[in-house]
């Protein structure tokens, strides 16, 4: 069951202030899927990545980045992030497996976003998408102009 607490109070405020010192660690589980049925599930432990660290990686992005330049700058937010796993940029199948590495080649689409998604939650979200969750949190503050119904004017009989 989770729990979900407003910031509000010192007792809250000291409840954020200890959470936030601590370090958040997560675990979850990527699958490989062989041809002939067998399925390998590997975990991944990481630390969702900040808004500092995602900027980090891509402070020298281009917009019209090529492929390989796309995988490179995948890896290294991978490896900022993802504590049991060395991602590398080669060839399919030409990682150090037995050393801890993972190409970033090596993810299908699905084990790609659910890593992006994980490590960097909410990066891989759309304009429109941003803006919905936005409007679905978003509140006013205060007691704002309030109007008063107006009277309605009956005729005097």
């Amino acid at each position: 069951m989770t729990k979900e607490i407003i910031v509000e109070d010192s007792e809250s405020m000291s409840a954020f202030g200890k959470f936030m010192r601590t370090e958040q660690i997560y675990e979850i589980e990527v699958k490989f899927e062989g041809p002939d049925g067998t399925t390998f599930t590997i975990p991944v432990v990481y630390t969702p990545a900040t808004a500092f660290q995602i900027a980090k990686v891509y402070e020298d992005a281009k917009k019209d980045m090529e492929t390989e330049e796309t995988f490179d700058y995948m890896a290294d937010l991978f490896n900022i992030t993802i504590h049991n796993w060395r991602f590398v940029n080669v060839p399919a199948g030409k990682a150090n497996y037995e050393e801890g590495e993972l190409s970033v080649r090596d993810l299908t689409a699905e084990a790609r976003n659910m890593l992006e998604r994980a490590v960097a939650p909410g990066v891989g979200k759309t304009a429109e998408q941003l803006e919905q969750d936005i409007k679905a949190n978003r509140r006013k503050v205060g007691k704002g102009n309030r109007r008063k119904p107006k009277a309605i004017n009956e005729p005097a009989d």
